[in-house]
């Protein structure tokens, strides 16, 4: 079952720095979400009732509903990776290519909150076109964020010699295992939700890396 989310507004307070919004998103909990509530919701069967009346077909109203939850869930997701981004052990935080991950990162965040909510085929399809930008945006993450441990390891050894360890440093592997947990996590949401429509052009468009 897909668990009740704490709602947020679609934008931030005009007092809001950017900085601050991203550290409320990060604070929310993840929405888990269940296979069978994935494919039950790319089936159409989750789709409210008094929603039947909207001269929408069936596929119409799954795609907004999935698109609404997409627009509300993956900012909290992007934020928590901005966060973590931006204080990493051993100075990885710091590296050139960390750096820019980090950035597509805080841009796709805002692309997704300045988007407008997905309520008929028009914005439906107009964020259908948003994630298909992210997607590409996000396509070199796992070679930028090699080269980003590949900066850090020759950094390190350099400052500590020659008897330096790299896969000694316990703590670097355990981000990189969570970070790319988490990029995993984000596809099989975005794929399982859209199973009963993924080969049609919209849903090809919502599948974001």
């Amino acid at each position: 079952m897909v668990a009740a989310a704490r709602p947020f507004s679609s934008s931030s307070s005009s007092n809001e720095s950017l900085d601050e919004e991203l550290q409320r998103l990060a604070g929310y909990q993840q929405t888990s979400v269940s296979l069978k509530a994935s494919l039950d919701t790319g089936l159409g069967l989750l789709l409210p009732q008094d929603s039947q009346e909207t001269g929408l077909n069936v596929r119409q109203r799954t795609l907004i509903q999935i698109a609404t939850f997409l627009r509300r869930e993956l900012p909290v997701r992007l934020a928590r990776r901005v966060i973590e981004l931006q204080n990493l052990p051993e100075g990885l935080h710091a590296m050139p290519s960390v750096q820019r991950v980090r950035e597509w990162y805080i841009q796709s965040f805002v692309d997704l909150r300045r988007s407008r909510l997905p309520v008929d085929p028009e914005t439906e399809a107009e964020f259908s076109q948003l994630l298909e930008k992210i997607y590409e945006r996000h396509a070199p993450t796992l070679i930028t964020m090699a080269r980003g441990v590949y900066e850090l390891r020759t950094t390190l050894a350099k400052e500590r010699g020659d008897s330096f360890q790299f896969s000694e440093v316990t703590s670097i592997h355990e981000f990189l295992d969570k970070f790319y947990m988490s990029r995993i996590g984000i596809r099989i949401l975005i794929g399982r939700a859209c199973r009963d429509c993924r080969d049609c052009r919209d849903c090809r468009a919502i599948t974001v890396r």
